[in-house]
């Protein structure tokens, strides 16, 4: 193994665990890390990240659930859209997070990944979030 790729190995080993509170060097830990996580005490370097806790509708399990915190990016001239993709829209006030499931003439159509319905399609001006990223 080229002694580099080793040491980067090695450097994100011990970066990981120091992130989840578990001393690589000191084995003599009390606890295990928290299962739950606070979403308030979750900071980004970009200050446009946004951060939505799943409420309890089951519409994308079994990919989201629950409690889940899902990490979007603000929408811009230059976020690029595919099917495939998670999108987070507004829909009376109320942030929905649903897949992408086609593209036409601009529109997007979305559904919940357990839903056995389609929304609407939807203008990409309604859609406020891309989905970035889960915390599970």
């Amino acid at each position: 193994m080229n002694i580099k790729l080793y040491f980067l190995i090695l450097i994100l080993t011990l970066s990981t665990f120091s992130i989840i509170g578990v001393s690589a060097i000191d084995s003599n830990y009390s606890q295990a890390p928290s299962s739950s996580i606070n979403i308030s005490d979750i900071t980004f370097n970009n200050p446009d990240i946004v951060l939505i806790e799943l409420k309890n509708t089951n519409s994308m399990l079994p990919t989201l659930d629950s409690n889940n915190i899902v990490l979007g990016i603000p929408m811009n001239n230059e976020t690029k859209l595919n099917i495939g993709d998670i999108a987070i829209y507004n829909s009376s006030n109320t942030l929905v997070i649903h897949r992408i499931i086609d593209i036409k003439d601009n529109k997007y159509l979305l559904k919940g990944d357990n839903n056995n319905f389609n929304d609407l399609f939807i203008d990409i001006e309604d859609i406020k979030y891309k989905a970035v990223g889960v915390i599970y």
